[in-house]
């Protein structure tokens, strides 16, 4: 059995979520492969392409079936698309290489109003290497192997972490406009892919408002989103507001 997943991040806010059963098709025009085959899951690659890709109008109508599958996918993407790929979800290799991925956290890089940067932490894993260093969401990344983050290195520092297999940070809180209370941090590589929910509730003039924090939507969160809504529900609040930082949806074939 052979479990496939694609992540394709769309230009939109909308999250949808698919699962395809089977790999039947009408179309003669395509060659009938052996059941398994790589030339078949190309096959259900290509279908599935056709009816939720951005750009399915412009893939190029006789593809090579033959290839292996990533090149398979990566020939029907239009050229100018930075924003899709194709992951197996039982191997680890097949991820692109990113800080979230490779160590579990994510972060953004802000300019602030008198022309410094902050490169804040905005999201920790689950069970990652990042939270077991003692990262956490909202802390203030000000070195990075012992280089100090400024407006014009920010961002060859920040993206030289996916190359690495150990990075050393020296993080601190924001605190009335200063870092504060900064230590050093040993970052070991590990993928992870379990994200927390986070959300508060505030209440102000007697109205309930509900925050969550959504980083995008893989494949079995339905559940936990559930039950979030439902604590909403029984706490009462009248307003609920998702953050959306990452918009993507995914489909997968077991064959």
């Amino acid at each position: 059995m052979r479990n496939i997943f694609f992540k394709i991040q769309v230009l939109t806010l909308i999250i949808l979520s698919f699962l395809i059963i089977s790999c039947n098709r009408t179309d003669d025009e395509v060659p009938n492969f052996p059941e398994g085959s790589t030339e078949s899951v190309n096959v259900w690659v290509q279908d599935s392409m056709k009816r939720y890709y951005y750009w399915a109008d412009y893939m190029p109508p006789k593809p090579n079936y033959h290839l292996p599958v990533k090149d398979f996918f990566k020939s029907l993407l239009l050229p100018q698309d930075r924003f899709s790929f194709i992951v197996n979800t039982s191997d680890t290799s097949t991820y692109p290489r990113s800080v979230r991925n490779m160590y579990g956290f994510d972060y953004a890089v802000l300019q602030l109003g008198n022309g410094e940067i902050a490169t804040v932490i905005k999201l920790v894993l689950k069970n990652s290497p990042a939270l077991n260093a003692g990262l956490e969401r909202g802390m203030i990344i000000k070195k990075i192997d012992g280089q100090n983050i400024t407006a014009s290195n920010a961002e060859q520092l920040t993206s030289s972490i996916a190359e690495k297999t150990m990075i050393e940070l020296t993080v601190g809180n924001w605190q009335n406009g200063s870092v504060v209370n900064e230590k050093n941090i040993t970052v070991y590589y590990g993928y992870t892919f379990e994200q927390p929910l986070i959300s508060k509730i505030f209440d102000k003039n007697g109205k309930k408002t509900g925050y969550l924090y959504i980083y995008d939507f893989p494949d079995g969160m339905s559940q936990a989103l559930n039950q979030k809504f439902a604590e909403f529900k029984s706490a009462g609040v009248q307003v609920q507001i998702p953050v959306i930082l990452t918009t993507q949806f995914q489909f997968k074939v077991t064959m």
